[in-house]
């Protein structure tokens, strides 16, 4: 028999078919299911135990996406694993040479916190109206959205990394009146 050892974080753990009665070399299916959308199945963090609670090393194959095989011991067996939760990646994209994005927190991020951030034009540059924009990475069409304040931009991070860009473009310098 299979038995899912209780109290697993942020998700479960399921016995795919049948769990019990199962003949010794018998394939098991695993599916690790986070329950959260920000969390997902921490890689090596299956772990497996004997009838004592003793640590148990199986041939375990891991089919991704959370799914993964064994062949049955000849015992029953209880296993267990942990979730973590997802990191983000906010990418900023824009001309160096004409002006800046400055972000708060853009390592890593977390599902959900507000993202405040500025856009500076260096002297003789300005930002293109309306070239401001926050894609899902890879996406062709902004997702998205960017709300402006009084002093900065925000956008709420969401599940997925994102790509934040914005476009210069260099302005002529008004000539100096001779008084």
């Amino acid at each position: 028999m299979v038995t899912v050892k209780p109290g697993i974080q942020h998700g479960d753990l399921k016995v795919k078919g049948k769990f019990d009665d199962l003949r010794e070399g018998e394939a098991v299916t695993l599916q690790a299911l986070p329950s959260e959308v920000n969390f997902q199945y921490e890689k090596g963090s299956l772990k497996s135990f004997n009838p004592s609670q003793e640590p148990l090393s199986l041939d375990v194959t891991d089919k991704g996406n959370g799914e993964f095989t064994f062949p049955m011991p000849a015992h029953d067996v209880t296993v267990v694993c942990a979730f973590e939760e997802k990191l983000f990646t906010l990418t900023l994209l824009f001309d160096v040479a004409r002006g800046r994005i400055a972000v708060d927190e853009a390592d890593k991020l977390h599902l959900g916190p507000e993202i405040k951030f500025w856009v500076d034009a260096k002297v003789n540059n300005r930002l293109v109206p309306g070239s401001r924009k926050a894609y899902k990475s890879g996406a062709p069409q902004p997702a998205v959205p960017i709300t402006p304040s009084i002093d900065a931009y925000t956008l709420t991070m969401p599940p997925y990394d994102v790509l934040l860009t914005c476009e210069f473009e260099a302005v002529n310098p008004e000539p100096p009146t001779q008084v």
